[in-house]
């Protein structure tokens, strides 16, 4: 009951994040510098051990409407996906072309000149997130789209999110939120 009752809250503020960041528009001008959709694929999510090794734990090609839908990664562990342990830190792989659209819905593609685009933790979590072969775990991540919107006359310019407001790992019952400043994300 409260994981459902945490994830409620979740879905609330996912819904109010998205509301705000949607724009407003009034007799055709646009007041927002975020686009009105903005589509991202996950590429995979890595955990980092306490013995300090990488591990992929799934990679879903899951795409995303980041204005309309959550980026979320969840699953149930069946004791063969993430080895039972000990993790401290995140890894999330995005593939490099952003697209979307502005306001007045003129499609925009963004290609990240070095390649994939990646979001991790600058530092380890203060207390490590264990891992058994039958846990729940979730991975969610809020990108800042103000300022990425960049419209002129019937061309739109995106500029790449250069802040994620927060991320969140859950496992079973336990959560951490790692607030912006302690997340890196590479483009």
């Amino acid at each position: 009951m409260r994981r459902f009752l945490g994830f409620l809250s979740l879905e609330m503020t996912v819904f109010f994040l998205a509301f705000l960041t949607s724009g407003l528009v009034f007799s055709g001008v646009a007041f927002s510098d975020s686009p009105s959709e903005c589509i991202i694929t996950i590429k995979s999510v890595e955990l980092k051990k306490s013995s300090g090794e990488w591990l992929t734990v799934i990679e879903p090609d899951h795409r995303v409407d980041l204005v309309s839908q959550e980026p979320v990664v969840s699953f149930f562990n069946n004791g063969r996906r993430v080895p039972p342990a000990n993790y401290k830190n995140f890894k999330i792989t995005l593939l490099r072309t952003i697209k979307g659209k502005d306001l007045d819905q003129v499609d925009f593609t963004y290609d990240a000149p070095h390649g994939e685009i990646m979001i991790y933790g600058k530092t380890d979590f203060l207390k490590p997130l264990k891992v058994s072969t039958r846990s729940f775990v979730s991975v969610w991540f809020v990108l800042d789209l103000s300022d990425t919107m960049h419209t002129s006359d019937s061309s739109a310019v995106f500029v790449p999110p250069k802040n994620v407001k927060s991320a969140t790992i859950t496992v079973d019952d336990e959560r951490i939120v790692i607030p912006s400043d302690d997340i890196r994300i590479d483009s």
